[in-house]
């Protein structure tokens, strides 16, 4: 049987380092990925916005185009 005992304390020192890293790897990742997922919803929320506002300059245009065209006639 393996006695635990004998390990170095050099290498209790790298696991506890290991463990450590990974949790913080494993909390960072989890962060990101939850502020990724609230920049997507505002980009396409914004997409939705630039949308609409495109289509109104697009309609004023339109509504301006024609008015000179009457007032040129």
């Amino acid at each position: 049987m393996f006695d635990w005992g004998q390990l170095n304390s050099s290498v209790w020192v790298a696991v506890v380092a290991f463990v450590l890293t990974s949790v913080a790897l494993f909390v960072h990742q989890t962060h990101v990925s939850k502020r990724l997922g609230k920049l997507r919803d505002e980009l396409e929320a914004n997409d939705e916005k630039l949308a609409r506002l495109f289509s109104k300059v697009q309609q004023l245009n339109s509504s301006n185009g024609n008015s000179l065209r009457r007032r040129g006639e």
